[in-house]
């Protein structure tokens, strides 16, 4: 994932790292944050390895519901790897850190889970995005969901932005904070 901060901004790529950092101290996520130099995009943040801070059974960083092959059952592993619903949290967490401080920047990854290749933007300069979409495509043997590559972007700076729309039954928890987990969990019991 990379943040590239727009010409106006006023803070730095280290600024912006610091922030990011101080506020995965409070949040269910653990992330390798830096700031380097890349030969197209220059100065940028680049955030990897990004992963839960609690172990869960994980299914997939797909959207929707599973779709279960008849002729293999698998049992899901144990991990600490992000599922669909829980990139969706990171990405609000992380648009609600560069909303509070109204930072400028264009944000985005490159989702391996993605229908089409090229960068999948979480953010266009004050814009987060609002919607992490899917479409079923039919393989060769059993069909599956995969993310729509462009989602509708607005500007929430500097007030509380609602959650993002995806789909039903994605797996993972949509929030940011360990609290927020807690209580998703206990309103599934």
């Amino acid at each position: 994932m990379f943040i590239k901060p727009s010409k106006t901004e006023k803070r730095s790529p280290g600024d912006l790292a610091w922030l990011i950092n101080k506020a995965l101290e409070t949040s269910r996520f653990r992330a390798k944050v830096e700031t380097e130099y890349h030969p197209r995009w220059k100065a940028i943040v680049r955030i990897d390895t990004v992963r839960l801070k609690k172990k869960k059974d994980y299914c997939g960083q797909h959207p929707n519901a599973c779709i279960a092959n008849p002729f293999v059952q698998k049992k899901h592993r144990c991990g600490s790897w992000l599922e669909g619903a829980d990139w969706v949290g990171f990405n609000d967490g992380l648009n609600d850190v560069l909303d509070k401080y109204a930072v400028a920047a264009d944000v985005w990854s490159f989702n391996r889970e993605c229908k089409e290749g090229g960068r999948y933007f979480l953010r266009k300069g004050l814009e987060r995005r609002m919607d992490y979409d899917s479409e079923y495509t039919q393989g060769a043997f059993q069909g599956f969901y995969a993310w729509v590559l462009e989602g509708e972007h607005e500007n929430w700076c500097e007030k509380v932005a609602p959650r993002s729309f995806f789909p039903k039954d994605t797996p993972g928890y949509a929030c940011w904070s360990v609290e927020q987990e807690a209580a998703l969990t206990a309103s599934l019991v």
